[in-house]
This record gives structure tokens, C-alpha cells and sequence, in this order.
């Protein structure tokens, strides 16, 4: 039961990031590690629980490394549209001169 748990948790997570929704992440995150150490708890032997640890440290590499990634992307999507907003043509703005005198 705690494998289907496990994986449910997993594919939770992994879509969570995919998708980019950083606020769900960090308690998915959590629910999959509970998940796994129920995991680790129900394993046979310490060869199994060892796997188990391996390929739950491996996913959570993996899923840091495409958040990181997809941070980085999120924040060059934003600096440049930062960029045009600053640079914006103005030309559509109407300005008016007056002088007195």
C-alpha cells in the first residue's frame, strides 16, 4: 500500500513542478518523503530498503534539478518583460508645450 502511496506522491510532485507551481512543491515534497519512509519501514530487508532510498534520493535530484531550471527560465521570462516595459515606445503619449512669456 505505501508503494502506490509513494508513487502517487511522486507523480503529485513531479507534476506540481512541470507545471510551475512552486507554493504546492515544498508540501508535496513533504508528503512524498513520509511516503517513502513508510516505504522503507514496510521493506523486507536492507537491500531493499537501500534501493528504496537510492531511487527516492535520485527522483528528488532529478525534480530540484528541473525546478532550478525552470526558476531560471521563469526569471528571464520576467527580466525581459521588464526590460520592454521600461523601454517601452512612448510616442502614443501625448505630451503638450507651453510656453509663456
Amino acid at each position: 500500500m505505501s508503494v502506490h502511496l509513494a508513487k502517487r506522491e511522486s507523480e503529485q510532485l513531479k507534476r506540481a513542478i512541470e507545471a510551475g507551481d512552486f507554493e504546492r512543491a515544498p508540501l508535496l515534497a513533504e508528503a512524498y518523503v513520509v511516503a517513502i519512509r513508510k516505504e522503507i519501514e514496510a521493506a523486507a530487508n536492507v537491500k531493499e530498503r537501500a534501493a528504496i532510498a537510492e531511487q527516492a534520493r535520485s527522483f528528488l535530484e532529478d525534480r530540484l534539478h528541473l525546478a532550478r531550471v525552470l526558476r531560471a527560465h521563469i526569471g528571464a521570462q520576467l527580466g525581459a518583460a521588464r526590460g520592454v516595459a521600461f523601454y517601452q515606445n512612448t510616442s502614443s503619449e501625448q505630451r503638450s508645450w507651453q510656453f509663456e512669456g
